[in-house]
């Protein structure tokens, strides 16, 4: 993200509004999160889940 930000602002001159950044942050802090929680989850209960799911 913060190349094409470079490059809107040296190809057209724009820069981007705060609340961009805001909901950037926001995205990036949700992925960490997700990726955190995730893998502290037992790898073998996991699999055991995606492998007898009922269909």
């Amino acid at each position: 993200m913060p190349l094409n930000v470079l490059a809107g602002f040296l190809v057209f001159g724009w820069v981007p509004p705060g609340m961009l950044w805001l909901g950037s942050a926001l995205i990036i802090a949700s992925v960490v999160f997700v990726t955190h929680y995730e893998r502290r989850r037992n790898p073998v209960e996991v699999l055991w889940e995606e492998t007898h799911k009922e269909k």
